[in-house]
């Protein structure tokens, strides 16, 4: 069984640290319900989403029959570019996870939401995996392509993700990154497991 636990880089005023779990790995625990007033006022306040559960399948090592799960997402203490995707280990109730993040780079050049809208509905109309196949150089395979805008996949070569869990991530990107003067996104979304792997909107 593969657990993937991630030490986040949350606020020390809104979560209590515990040094060392049963299972040998260090967690936050004790988070409140009034968390996003104990962040810093500049920061955006914490949010939940709904987050497909079978992307959580490798963090968690089991099998769910959810087909979704409820992840807060909250800004990084010191990276406002960067928004973690927590989720409430199974295992170990009260304990938070990191089941992903999204790092947003959106600039000009960046596709437009229609652009990212038509790359995550060709995504989600795919009934299979996606995979990144290039092993060399950028180590990223284009998955798809909407006009001007493209995802990809990179990092570890075969690294898989469903498509439909890919076309979950293009839309998040576009929802933390967007600026609504360009109408444009663009960022990497690092999934969570022993593979490096990212989903890329460009």
């Amino acid at each position: 069984m593969r657990t993937f636990f991630v030490v986040v880089g949350l606020l020390e005023a809104a979560v209590a640290f515990v040094n060392a779990a049963p299972s040998g790995h260090e967690a936050f625990v004790n988070v409140s319900a009034n968390i996003a007033a104990a962040m810093d006022t500049t920061a955006p306040k914490k949010i939940t989403v709904e987050m497909p559960t079978s992307l959580l399948a490798d963090l968690h090592g089991i099998n769910m029959t959810e087909t979704f799960t409820t992840a807060i997402v909250m800004a990084d203490a010191s990276d406002k570019l960067k928004f973690n995707y927590l989720v409430a280990n199974i295992e170990e109730p009260g304990v938070l996870t990191q089941a992903g993040s999204v790092k947003c780079e959106t600039s000009s050049a960046s596709p437009t939401f229609e652009e990212i809208q038509g790359c995550a509905a060709k995504l989600e109309a795919r009934k299979k995996t996606c995979m990144q196949s290039n092993r060399y150089g950028s180590r990223c395979t284009r998955l798809e392509h909407y006009k001007g805008g493209d995802v990809s996949l990179c990092g570890e070569h075969k690294a898989m993700v469903h498509c439909h869990d890919l076309s979950w991530v293009v839309k998040e990107i576009m929802f933390r990154c967007a600026n609504y003067d360009f109408h444009r996104a663009g960022g990497t979304y690092a999934f969570a497991g022993n593979a490096p792997l990212k989903g890329v909107v460009h």
